[in-house]
């Protein structure tokens, strides 16, 4: 099978995917889960296993059955989308948790089993009652959500994927990043070849 095309946002010398949209629209992005006592187990390095969701699946059910062939080294959560839908996944060693969309929305921060145990005014929460607030889940209204949450020492990027219209909203210039501002970018023409 052919690698599928895909673009990812980065900084120079980092091997691996930390964020990114391939071809089809298939969007995937990492969260690193904060405050676990993990033993780190040979397999697959996060950067990787990104890389080879990208490249290997076309769809979010796809990507999630790929995620869960791998062997997973530590604690990690990923948010992954494609046109029509949008999961996010708890994983570590030995766990495999999947959340799916609820009313249009699942969101996903930097803990586990958030949606049941997280603080009353963690992040998650925060996010999930402005989620709420709006009709329409537009770029203006996800900015605002992730402004509100975005942890101000480690928020080094924050990216809208828009996977129907292959476009990426990009913010990487200051911390927290989700403060913006943000570059729109179409992915469709990267992929073009010369002729």
């Amino acid at each position: 099978q052919t690698p599928n095309d895909f673009v990812h946002v980065s900084w120079p010398g980092l091997v691996g995917v930390v964020s990114g949209m391939n071809r089809q629209g298939l969007s995937v992005a990492n969260l690193v889960v904060l405050h676990q006592r993990a033993k780190i187990a040979p397999g697959t390095p996060v950067l990787f296993a990104m890389r080879h969701m990208l490249e290997r699946a076309d769809s979010t059910e796809a990507a999630v059955a790929l995620l869960r062939s791998l062997s997973r080294t530590g604690p990690q959560n990923y948010a992954i989308a494609d046109a029509q839908s949008a999961v996010a996944i708890e994983t570590w060693v030995e766990r495999f948790k999947v959340r799916r969309m609820d009313k249009g929305v699942v969101a996903i921060a930097n803990g586990f089993d958030e949606p049941r145990r997280g603080p009353r005014r963690g992040r998650y929460r925060r996010m999930m009652a402005m989620a709420t607030m709006w009709s329409r889940h537009d770029s203006d209204s996800l900015v605002h959500i992730l402004r509100d949450v975005a942890l101000a020492s480690m928020n080094v990027q924050a990216i809208l994927f828009t996977p129907a219209l292959q476009k990426l909203e990009i913010s990487i210039n200051a911390q927290p990043a989700a403060k913006g501002p943000y570059t729109s970018l179409l992915i469709e023409p990267l992929f073009r070849r010369p002729k």
